[in-house]
């Protein structure tokens, strides 16, 4: 089951139901676009923050210019896409491999990074040009695709301006070399990245001294950003547009390596700006070089994914289908006014627990009820207790049915292994846990007794 804002789909019956898909391994996607996508979608730069599972990934491929093209995407509600950006998604995974790589063959040979600033110079060059590279082929793509449309001689100039500035920075570069086209502007990009790579994983550091040391990155990136504005590649018939680097997982580098990403941040230059997305408690956001100059609200933006407005938006994606049905189970000639149905008293406010105890009266199998009413007690005491609130101790245990069910799924009823699961966690931690599992939960009983989801 993938949860955040994409599809549910059942597991083969040995898989683990619990643990969260990653975004690349799906083959469909079904997107609901969160309300919120247009903070991460404006020049500013954004961190989008949450726990594993909350849909960082599918709330960056919102805006991605690429994602919107592929034939296996779907959005519930195309029209809530931002017109204003084109997204380039990035993932540190898997755009750093030499970069993890690098640090487990020093770590094992107990070796330091000798020269900090060579890593520094290296780690942000690498990044930007990853990133200006992926936006040059996005933008040619995106021409392809109809969504830009700019002339050849603006394709021509913008090339021109291009190699003038790559040739300022890398005096030796061949004119034979020199570009044509936007393809050609990031295959050269590219192959500086190749270059870094192979020498970082090589640990070859004269190498990457000799080509690195005489580099501005961030100087780079700003007077690429300007280029580009100037070239009117992104002007639309309504609007000028920007590109938005989406770098995904930024948790996975390491502490000491973060404030390099928050240093590039703070020098963001319209139009090729910045989004974050980590766990949460995993990266920190503030931190830069210079400790005099951190990162604050007025410099980027944040969005939360932690479930703080699950309803809210759950009932907007329920409307949304509703709607759907309706007016598509309609005739053409027959009339119909939105404004006349309220989601809400279609709905209620049906919650995770009263589906689950819905979905175990309505089952032909009461073992599982059984095994699970024997469980809430206990559960209740052990989780209510620990999070901590008047509504955690007023609440009938009955509330308790989905939470029962992963205690006993998940933890196999190990009654040692859920204490210790819950003991480090915070309330909200908690809480937010629960939210993630709550859905697969029921889903997985559905598929257990053999009953419909209510």
């Amino acid at each position: 089951m993938e949860r955040g804002i994409g599809t549910l789909k059942m597991r083969k019956k040995h898989e683990n139901p619990f643990s969260a898909d990653r975004w690349e391994a799906e083959t469909n996607h079904q997107i609901w676009v969160p309300p919120n996508v247009e903070i991460a979608a404006a020049t500013k730069p954004c961190f989008i923050s949450g726990v594993r599972g909350t849909g960082k990934t599918v709330f960056l491929n919102c805006l991605d210019g690429l994602t919107r093209t592929k034939k296996n995407v779907h959005f519930l509600n195309p029209e809530e896409l931002p017109q204003n950006c084109i997204g380039v998604y990035i993932n540190v995974l898997y755009t750093f491999m030499h970069y993890f790589y690098t640090l487990r063959v020093l770590d094992e040979n107990d070796t330091k990074i000798a020269n900090q600033i060579l890593h520094q110079i290296s780690f942000q060059t690498y990044l930007i040009f990853q990133a200006i590279s992926s936006a040059l082929s996005v933008v040619d793509e995106c021409r392809r695709n109809n969504r830009l449309v700019y002339s050849t001689k603006q394709e021509s100039e913008l090339s021109k301006e291009f190699w003038g500035l790559w040739t300022r920075y890398f005096p030796t570069s061949k004119p034979s070399d020199e570009p044509l086209s936007l393809l050609s502007c990031a295959s050269i990009v590219k192959k500086a990245c190749m270059a870094i790579r192979v020498n970082a994983m090589r640990l070859y550091s004269d190498r990457l001294e000799a080509s690195l040391l005489t580099l501005d990155p961030i100087a780079f990136y700003q007077e690429m950003a300007e280029v580009i504005l100037n070239s009117g590649v992104l002007n639309t018939a309504e609007q000028q547009l920007h590109i938005k680097i989406c770098l995904d997982d930024a948790h996975r580098i390491r502490s000491e390596d973060q404030p390099l990403i928050n240093e590039i941040l703070a020098a963001n230059k319209a139009p090729i700006c910045w989004n974050v997305s980590y766990v949460t408690g995993q990266y920190d956001s503030i931190t830069t070089l210079d400790a005099a100059a951190p990162l604050s609200n007025h410099d980027a933006n944040h969005v939360d994914l932690n479930y703080e407005k699950e309803y809210d938006q759950f009932k907007q994606l329920c409307t949304k289908l509703y709607n759907l049905r309706i007016t598509q189970g309609l005739a053409a000639d027959n009339a119909f006014d939105r404004r006349k149905y309220s989601i809400t008293d279609v709905l209620g406010r049906p919650s995770t627990a009263i589906l689950f105890d819905s979905l175990l009266r309505k089952s032909q199998r009461q073992s599982l009820r059984l095994d699970l009413e024997g469980l809430l007690d206990y559960v209740k005491t052990t989780v209510g207790t620990r999070m901590d609130t008047p509504k955690a101790r007023r609440i009938d245990k009955h509330a308790y049915l989905p939470q029962a069910y992963v205690f006993l799924r998940l933890f196999d009823g190990n009654e040692a292994a859920f204490v210790n699961f819950l003991d480090p966690r915070k309330p909200k931690q908690i809480d937010n846990y629960f939210r993630q599992k709550n859905v697969a939960a029921l889903v997985c009983a559905a598929s257990e007794t053999g009953a419909d989801v209510p």
